[in-house]
């Protein structure tokens, strides 16, 4: 949370930070964090490398990056957020040099995110002597039927809930695009907006609905709170503190579903923690 406040706060506002921080703790699967489980750690390797990218300390960032690969899957999420930051820094070169040596290291760092990646199931498949052990061992978590790779989300939700889902779906992308691309969403910075749309389409093409979903939703953190412009008028800020009380309450309550159904399962359960 301290990573978090600091990232947010250098990038946006104090008072972004905090609500995001507050956000994140009282967020539905924020007791995951209190538990040897991958998301706290994964968390803080992600608000690092954010925070070290805006920071311009490629080193750090490769070796959060590897840390990462090896915490959870999601580094190949993180190359629009290297390329968004290489582009910005091109784009302001006039102003603020970007040398030889920096573009030598974005460069670097695109195909970093692909090595990486691939680290954790190459180790695996070494330590079993299995190519697809990996991916095999993902898959036997899913006991409905297979979709092919990238239609997890629409195939599911159509094959089990009709078209409805569907559309609920197409909202959902919809208002994430719109929530990003909308001109207030600039004051992220591109290292944290780009972040903001890659990662929940990495989860939309490289997963298929389930209660793990609501976990993995706490690396989109900017999310969480997604106004980092600033507020002009004093009612204006009123109402975002308001807001942010309000959400902050609902996400208490939805904690202790998410504790009581899907972390403290009673056997014979179908909910996977």
């Amino acid at each position: 949370m301290v990573v978090i406040f600091v990232l947010m706060e250098r990038a946006v506002s104090r008072f972004s930070a905090c609500a995001c921080v507050v956000l994140t703790c009282t967020f539905m699967a924020a007791p995951v964090l209190q538990l040897a489980y991958a998301e706290s750690l994964a968390l803080l390797l992600l608000a690092g490398a954010l925070f070290m990218l805006r920071e311009r300390k490629y080193v750090a960032v490769a070796a959060l990056l590897l840390i990462l690969a090896l915490t959870r899957p999601v580094v190949l999420a993180f190359i629009p957020v290297v390329i968004a930051h290489g582009v910005g820094r091109w784009r302001g070169r006039g102003t603020d040099p970007f040398s030889r040596m920096d573009q030598g290291a974005v460069a670097f760092l695109t195909a970093w995110c692909v090595a990486a990646t691939g680290l954790w199931p190459l180790i695996v498949a070494s330590s079993t002597r299995n190519i697809l052990a990996w991916s095999q061992t993902h898959e036997a978590w899913w006991t409905g039927p297979h979709f092919a790779p990238g239609l997890g989300w629409p195939a599911s939700l159509l094959f089990n809930y009709g078209w409805p889902a569907l559309a609920m779906l197409a909202f959902i992308v919809l208002l994430t695009l719109g929530i990003v691309l909308r001109p207030g969403a600039k004051a992220w910075g591109p290292e944290l907006r780009s972040w903001s749309v890659a990662y929940p389409g990495y989860l939309l093409l490289a997963t298929a609905p389930g209660p793990s979903v609501i976990r993995w939703m706490l690396l989109a953190f900017p999310l969480i709170w997604p106004f980092p412009e600033e507020a002009t008028t004093w009612s204006e800020r009123r109402f975002r503190i308001l807001l942010i009380v309000m959400l902050a309450v609902v996400g208490l309550a939805m904690q202790w579903v998410w504790v009581s159904t899907f972390l403290a399962s009673t056997a014979p359960s179908d909910h996977v923690p």
